[in-house]
């Protein structure tokens, strides 16, 4: 992943989606500090061989109600996306309580994301308290409708943690035999 066929056409499939604890926090923080309404981010992803990692997510300059949020031109995520090419694959965006789904202005976001100049792009849903759902749609080498695809949480892998874990297991665990 991604890889190249025996004709020399780039390729990938992706089995899911795995997305940094922090990210994820920040998009529910995000969806909560909203107040009831929708909010709408940009998706920061790193391919490698084990896969799609989102790495970040962003916040863009926006307008929101209960029921819409649409992105405003920004200088800032403009500048960071000239600054790192090929990071922003995709966005994600809160339905406040009315659940994770795929709506028409999703499918419609989704759709014209491509313009024909990338191989894919994630659309993630969150709707609160912690419901979160994710869509890929395939553009090259030809366009194949979106699917959805699990997404892992990533949690951090902090030794102090796992230490205290271990102490605490060792003084609280009988093991019988």
């Amino acid at each position: 992943f991604p890889s190249h066929d025996r004709k020399g056409c780039k390729s990938m499939t992706v089995k899911d989606l795995n997305i940094t604890f922090d990210a994820y926090r920040k998009m529910f923080a995000f969806a909560k500090l909203a107040d009831g309404k929708e909010v709408i981010g940009l998706l920061v992803i790193n391919e490698s061989d084990k896969g799609l990692l989102v790495e970040d997510v962003l916040l863009p300059k926006q307008e929101v109600s209960g029921a819409s949020c649409k992105m405003l031109p920004d200088k800032d995520i403009t500048d960071y996306a000239e600054n790192n090419p090929n990071k922003i694959k995709g966005w994600w965006h809160s339905h406040n309580t009315m659940g994770t789904f795929h709506s028409g202005t999703d499918d419609t976001t989704l759709n014209g994301w491509g313009g024909g100049k990338t191989l894919y792009a994630i659309s993630i849903v969150v709707s609160l308290p912690a419901e979160m759902k994710a869509w890929i749609q395939y553009f090259n080498p030809i366009e194949i409708d979106k699917a959805e695809i699990p997404i892992n949480v990533i949690m951090p892998d902090s030794e102090d943690f796992v230490s205290k874990c271990k102490l605490e297991i060792e003084d609280f665990c009988l093991c019988l035999s």
